[in-house]
């Protein structure tokens, strides 16, 4: 649910989650459905629907895009995902033989000339062999010239794809940002697709109602029109959940105000009626100012009403979905590139969805791939449902904020001071000396993650941990058991968590996007390099909890009075006793996420503290 950065992290997300289900790493059947003899994920996408058309389906032929702007990079895409060599095609199921046999032992016995039609059929199954043989043969090489055509698009102006201005946008460059928000999601969103995944909004950003369409009443129940609401999303919903054989859960990615916001919240209540032991999973994009929001920013008016709006849809969205939804996960996108990376919108969007794809392997990957353990007695079976990776990420119902701490190195050594696999280590080499000063596992989690989650710089030792979740994806020569012996004590030992997790998978994010068709052409990773991600329910998300709070108290402040009496006029904002709950709510979420007294990790001002309360 989202205009760019939600859906973009999305396209992402599944485009590794697609290549993840047709490996042996990952169990296809937990995020994908077959459709006409395909995988394809179970998903479904809201936006304005302005850019790029939907893809025509007919199993018959190679499809292709009706958008003019990409047609050969399409061609090339589906050629490669529709192949009936496809890593995303399923097997059809063989016939059921004939379990009934003649003897020509037996007396009653008599031979109408069987022997001579299994020769002919076997003869003829010889045949099909040898032309299916043939025809793999002749696609193997056909598969690598198109994948390496896929993959020099996202490398240089290969003269085979028509450079328009549209597709210029895909080379990965930020030297022209201006260009940036011609690249959509769809243009990266990897086939194969399911049907109708795509739906449009009723409002866009064309409509007469361009300055209150994009508004949290204009998404939730009361001012959505019944007619969409009943015909589009609902009704895609159902159809996505009648698909599974068990719905275990459902993951959200949305925007953190707005209309898309409002729908949220509208399809968890939809959730909570036709699936309530399904678990919810909230990703929440917490971007101030997105770029369709700056209208009319430069001017002073302009600026306050957006600057109300997002303060008071904020603090009801982070209520209405802590009332229904299981986890919520805060993401900025652009606030935390200290590393000093690129920050256009496809390449920060990507590095989360990879933080996200190797966060929750605990519950995608194969019985027989990597492993699991944790602090629980069902974390240390063969792989947990998604409602157990949900209750491994919260000790009790209030606390629903979890962060993402996310790293990739070209090396996992920084996981063994201090844990006993370094111990056992330099006993074997004598390296180990009399009286050395043990050191605390863990300084890894301090120093080497980039959150995703939080502008919180303080050191993850000095807050309060109720669960953290590691997951990492390594080489596939890497020792496992070390790995995971390692991340349990670096948890344990120096954060003391109620509950954690640690789950491991040797297979890399180059070897799992490496000829991965479209949904793998643009990754460029180092093969060596390993990816690690830290989900962690902790007072770290103190600063979001209090921001939400402080935002909305300032929008129902008289600074806005103004300004709110004529949303609310407008009906673009709810009356002010509307909000009391839900300020109510905030401030109970701060107070939850506070650091320990005394730890300066927040303003220790009881003044400030009970005005807050009592706003």
């Amino acid at each position: 649910l989202g205009s760019q950065f939600a859906n973009a992290v999305s396209a992402h997300y599944l485009n590794l989650q697609g290549l993840a289900a047709t490996s042996n790493a990952c169990d296809a059947h937990v995020t994908h459905a077959k459709e006409n003899e395909y995988l394809v994920p179970r998903c479904v996408f809201f936006d304005e629907g302005e850019t790029q058309e939907s893809m025509i389906y007919d199993q018959n032929k190679i499809f292709e895009a009706t958008h003019p702007s990409l047609p050969i990079y399409s061609q090339h895409a589906n050629a490669l995902a529709y192949s009936k060599y496809s890593r995303y095609r399923v097997e059809p199921l063989e016939s059921a033989k004939n379990w009934y046999a003649s003897s020509s032992s037996n007396t009653r016995h008599v031979d109408w000339g069987e022997e001579e039609e299994e020769e002919e059929e076997e003869d003829d199954r010889m045949d099909r062999l040898r032309q299916e043989n043939l025809e793999k043969e002749k696609w193997d090489e056909t598969k690598h010239n198109v994948q390496q055509k896929l993959e020099s698009r996202w490398i240089s102006s290969n003269e085979d794809y028509e450079l328009t201005e549209a597709t210029q946008a895909l080379q990965i460059s930020s030297e022209a940002p201006e260009k940036e928000a011609l690249l959509s999601w769809d243009s990266f969103f990897a086939p194969p697709h399911p049907s109708n995944f795509r739906f449009a909004l009723p409002f866009s950003s064309q409509s007469k109602l361009f300055d209150s369409w994009d508004t949290y009443t204009m998404g939730s129940s009361t001012r959505l029109s019944q007619d969409w609401k009943e015909d589009v999303l609902e009704e895609s919903m159902r159809l996505v959940l009648e698909g599974c054989d068990n719905v275990q859960g459902v993951t959200i990615a949305t925007e953190g105000h707005g209309i898309y916001a409002g729908l949220t919240t509208t399809l968890l209540q939809y959730l909570r009626e036709e699936s309530r032991s399904a678990g919810t999973l909230i990703l929440n994009m917490t971007e101030p100012l997105l770029p369709h929001k700056q209208v009319e920013a430069h001017r002073g008016e302009g600026l306050n009403v957006n600057r109300l709006r997002r303060y008071i849809e904020s603090g009801l969205a982070s209520f209405e979905t802590g009332q229904i939804a299981d986890v919520i996960v805060p993401l900025q996108i652009f606030e935390n590139n200290s590393s000093g990376e690129s920050t256009n919108t496809f390449h920060t969007t990507s590095q989360v969805a990879m933080a996200l794809e190797t966060a929750t392997l605990a519950y995608r990957r194969n019985i027989n791939s990597g492993c699991t353990a944790g602090s629980l007695p069902f974390q240390n079976s063969s792989r947990l449902s998604f409602g157990e990776f949900l209750a491994s990420l919260k000790p009790s119902p209030c606390y629903k904020l979890v962060g993402l701490d996310f790293t990739r190195t070209k090396t996992l050594s920084f996981l063994l001071p201090g844990t006993s696999v370094e111990r056992r280590e330099k006993q074997k080499t004598k390296q180990l000396a009399a009286g050395q000063q043990n050191v605390l596992p863990g300084e890894w989690i301090e120093k080497k993650l980039t959150s995703l989650s939080t502008n919180d710089n303080s050191r993850c030792s000095e807050h309060t941990h109720w669960s953290l979740s590691t997951s990492i994806r390594s080489t596939s020569s890497s020792s496992l058991l070390d790995d995971l012996e390692c991340t349990k004590e670096s948890m344990g030992f120096r954060f003391r968590p109620v509950i954690s997790m640690s789950t491991i998978l040797d297979q890399s994010i180059h070897e799992l996007t490496v000829d991965g068709y479209a949904a793998g052409a643009y990754w460029k990773v180092d093969p060596k390099e390993a990816t690690v991600s830290v989900l962690s329910n902790s007072t770290k998300s103190y600063n979001y909890a209090k921001d939400v709070a402080h935002d909305l108290k300032q929008g129902l402040s008289h600074k806005f009075k103004a300004f709110y009496t004529r949303d609310t006029m407008n009906g673009v904002l709810p009356e002010i006793e509307d909000c009391e709950e839900a300020l109510e709510y905030c401030l109970s979420l701060r107070d939850t996420y506070q650091p320990p007294d005394g730890s300066g990790l927040y303003e220790d001002d009881e003044g400030v503290y009970f005005d807050d309360n009592l706003a």
